[in-house]
């Protein structure tokens, strides 16, 4: 008799007992990623991680973000980014923030 493990990566296979159809189980959702992403800097000796309201749509923008404000701030000891659930509210283009206008004018 043959089992599901041993039929291989059947999508259905039949119970020689029973002779019911299973299905297999289904394959867990994928977890979808981040809404944002919000960049932090370290910028004192308390090792506090600190951010702000600004939220971009894609990490790679986010890390431009923070290294324009680590060339700028003189006290930046560390950077990076982290995900966010808050929904993107600037861009990062040319070196330059860009707001991102929401329908509902928020």
């Amino acid at each position: 008799m043959q089992t599901k493990e041993s039929m291989g990566p059947l999508h259905l296979y039949v119970d020689e007992l029973t002779c019911e159809c299973h299905e297999p189980e289904p394959e867990p959702e994928a977890k979808p990623g981040p809404k944002s992403w919000k960049p932090e800097v370290i910028a004192d000796d308390s090792g506090h991680w600190a951010g702000n309201a600004l939220r971009f749509p894609t990490k790679e923008e986010a890390e431009g973000n923070v290294a324009d404000l680590w060339r700028r701030w003189m006290l930046v000891r560390e950077t990076r980014v982290t995900e966010s659930e808050d929904p993107p509210n600037y861009n990062w283009i040319d070196g330059r923030l860009v707001e991102i206008k929401h329908e509902g004018g928020q």
